[in-house]
């Protein structure tokens, strides 16, 4: 796994005293009665105990809010801070805005490291997985193998209601964290791509280009195959940028 190869002085350091809130857990550098976390969705942070139900303010040049919310089961009363960039707040350095969940974070892997990465494996011990006590946590099915592990939560990339997709070729992510699927719907033909947003924390959907020839070409038994994102570079046929064009 890339960046989880850490050398053992790390793990011997993860119990230092630094004083910096929202460290690095990966090198050691939480805090004293911080606890070292992982998300459920990936990333990772030292996060800081609520005090009174305040937290200690976000390191220096970010705008992320701290915010009393998490605990090591996802029950109430929250007792460790996070940072929270829902609404387009800038993140620590080192850091990165974690969708769906909208948390400042470090980067790690979501699942379990391969089995016979021992350095990581060890690291992966030292972890805490962190849940927010404030928000429903649904109940989250994990499969697969490392590295191809897979997180399923029902509430997320919901298909359109009555539909039946038997087959689905293409999956793609673009720049700003869109998904997008191509599938084939014997319940809807005109169906066949769909569109997820981390604005809403991909639990709505948006059916693009419905009825249009992208649909109805290729194999009309399993619907388009594949799927590839590209920037166009030269005029393109107004029913083909219609078809992919953004509302």
């Amino acid at each position: 796994m890339v960046g989880l190869c850490l050398g053992l002085a790390a793990l011997v350091a993860m119990g230092s005293t630094a004083t910096a809130s929202y460290g690095d857990p990966r090198k050691g550098s939480c805090a004293a009665g911080e606890m070292p976390a992982k998300f459920p969705f990936g990333g990772c942070m030292c996060m800081p105990k609520c005090n009174a139900g305040t937290c200690p303010a976000a390191p220096g040049g970010a705008t992320a809010i701290p915010t009393c919310e998490f605990s090591s089961t996802g029950k109430p009363p929250p007792d460790y801070c996070g940072l929270r960039c829902k609404n387009g707040e800038k993140c620590p350095t080192g850091t990165s805005c974690e969708m769906p969940t909208g948390i400042c974070a470090y980067p790690y892997p979501m699942g379990e490291p391969e089995a016979d990465d021992l350095e990581a494996r060890a690291l992966d011990e030292q972890l805490v997985t962190a849940y927010s006590a404030l928000e429903p946590q649904p109940e989250a099915l994990v499969g697969g193998q490392a590295p191809w592990r897979y997180q399923y939560v029902p509430t997320k990339l919901q298909m359109p209601t009555g539909s039946n997709p038997p087959y689905s070729h293409g999956l793609e992510v673009d720049e700003d964290s869109n998904i997008y699927l191509t599938y084939f719907d014997s319940a809807d033909s005109g169906r066949c791509l769909l569109r997820w947003s981390p604005k809403d924390s991909y639990t709505k959907f948006e059916v693009l280009g419905h009825g249009s020839e992208m649909c109805a070409s290729g194999d009309h038994s399993n619907g388009p195959h594949g799927l590839r994102i590209a920037k166009e570079v030269r005029p393109c046929p107004a029913s083909f940028c219609v078809i992919l064009s953004s509302k």
